[in-house]
């Protein structure tokens, strides 16, 4: 990144003490705390409803049979978190499927899905600007999501409100929340899963 007013290259663990502003919404900007946060709460001792699992739950390793959804790509199957597999998915419904993957690696993409349509969630940037001398980072953009991914989204967003979230053993009212530990390593990649 860099400071819109100097030119100066801005690292992402500099990012700290900052206010981010998402379009008009204010929040915290702390990098290595989130990271630290991520990694307290995803210790190797800490305790975590899971199950077995296929572990990479995106469109292009799931088919349809007459006996339902079939699972596919069993790479990361395997007794995993349920709270990690929920943030997984949502980042991929947010972001990977319908826009990183299709414009990062588009090979991939068009090699594991038969019917490979352009992105139709790339997000746009309006206006970026960041000062490091005022510790801000001003973000306006629009992300949208296609109406597919929206349903697919809308439908987990009111699964993790009831029977998703409950077999999570995430907290009611905080469920969102208390995925935030998963979501940071799944963004970020840099603290491995317990």
């Amino acid at each position: 990144m860099t400071d819109t007013r100097t030119g100066d290259q801005v690292l992402a663990r500099m990012l700290t003490g900052y206010t981010a502003t998402l379009n008009d919404a204010v929040m915290p900007l702390d990098v290595p705390a989130a990271i630290e946060s991520a990694r307290a709460a995803l210790h190797p001792e800490g305790r975590w409803a899971s199950a077995v699992t296929q572990g990479d739950p995106t469109e292009p390793n799931v088919a349809t049979s007459a006996a339902g959804a079939c699972w596919l790509d069993f790479e990361h199957a395997g007794r995993n978190t349920l709270a990690g597999e929920i943030a997984n998915l949502l980042w991929y419904l947010l972001a990977l499927g319908g826009w990183l993957v299709p414009a990062y690696q588009s090979d991939i993409y068009r090699n594991t899905l038969r019917l490979h349509l352009p992105p139709v969630a790339t997000p746009t940037l309006e206006h970026a600007e960041l000062s490091t001398r005022h510790r801000r980072l001003e973000l306006h953009y629009t992300w949208p999501a296609g109406p597919g991914r929206s349903a697919a989204l809308t439908r987990l967003l009111d699964r993790l409100d009831t029977d998703l979230g409950d077999a999570a053993a995430l907290p009611p009212g905080r469920r969102l929340e208390a995925l935030r530990p998963f979501s940071t390593a799944r963004i970020l990649g840099v603290i491995p899963p317990p």
